[in-house]
């Protein structure tokens, strides 16, 4: 296959730097790549020593000229994959990309934690403990504290959302509705941040390919449930004197409230019932 060379297309060219000398009298072999007019060197894992170099520091040794170049093939190669988004790209991204040979990897819930840490430098002290608590109960329900982010699947939550729907609370509390909501919400957003971090679309970079909530949609939060005030709690909000004149005199939202229970006839019990606490 052939690759038609473009003008701004990254370079390379195996060096070998004179004020490099380690303390043993041999040299580490480095590519010069240049992009943009902007000059970067990557290590290698080869080493020469001055009798195998020449007076200009040229590598005399063929065997080692065969493998330096197979390094600069590969190198070239992979740029060339990358085809036009290379142009959107610092050479210290295209550095990166050449020497990531590995699959990306990350602890969901390490990244998790660190990103929760992050909500409370913020002062979002409440929205960082949600984050720690959906954490906790994400670890329970695999049994250990890692997760590579890979993992997290359609089929991983809905399994997630069956298992909170199956978990029995540890005290005699009753249990809650809001669970499969409110945990499956935080990992959404953990995943879309993580993604955010991770990825750029911009040069094509995308260490995060999965996009689990595409298919997978976050359970509805049920009605909150109607709460009623007792009587005498009624009766003692009536009972409150004026706010002082400094806060608001007669004319401010608590006087106006307490007036407005005064003038109203107490409702009956059962009518309190059903009274939600958004009606008074």
């Amino acid at each position: 296959m052939f690759y038609k060379k473009r003008d701004n297309m990254a370079t390379f060219k195996a060096v070998v730097l004179a004020h490099h000398k380690k303390s043993d009298g041999t040299y580490n072999v480095k590519i010069r790549i240049t992009h943009n007019r902007i000059v970067r060197y990557m290590k290698t894992n080869i080493f020469v020593d001055k009798k195998e170099l020449t007076k200009s520091m040229k590598i005399k040794d063929e065997g080692i000229n065969y493998e330096i170049e197979g390094i600069v093939r590969k190198y070239r190669h992979k740029c060339n994959l990358l085809g036009k988004r290379i142009d959107n790209m610092s050479v210290e991204q295209i550095i990166e990309h050449l020497e990531n040979d590995k699959p990306f990897s990350l602890d969901f819930i390490k990244f998790g934690r660190e990103n929760a840490e992050r909500l409370r430098k913020e002062g979002r002290e409440g929205t960082a403990r949600n984050h720690d608590v959906a954490l906790n109960v994400l670890s329970e329900f695999i049994k250990k504290d890692t997760l590579d982010i890979s993992e997290i699947t359609s089929k991983f939550l809905k399994k997630f959302v069956k298992w909170l729907d199956e978990r029995q609370p540890e005290t005699k509390r009753v249990k809650g509705q809001r669970a499969p909501s409110l945990y499956t919400s935080i990992i959404r957003a953990i995943h879309n941040t993580a993604k955010e971090e991770y990825n750029d679309e911009d040069t094509g970079i995308i260490n995060i390919p999965l996009s689990p909530f595409a298919k997978f949609k976050v359970p509805h939060e049920p009605a909150t449930r109607k709460r009623a005030l007792p009587v005498n709690v009624i009766q003692s909000i009536i009972d409150l004197p004026y706010e002082p004149d400094r806060i608001g005199g007669k004319w401010s939202r608590f006087n106006r409230v307490t007036d407005s229970l005064r003038l109203q006839p107490l409702p009956s019990l059962p009518q309190i019932r059903d009274m939600p606490l958004s009606g008074l």
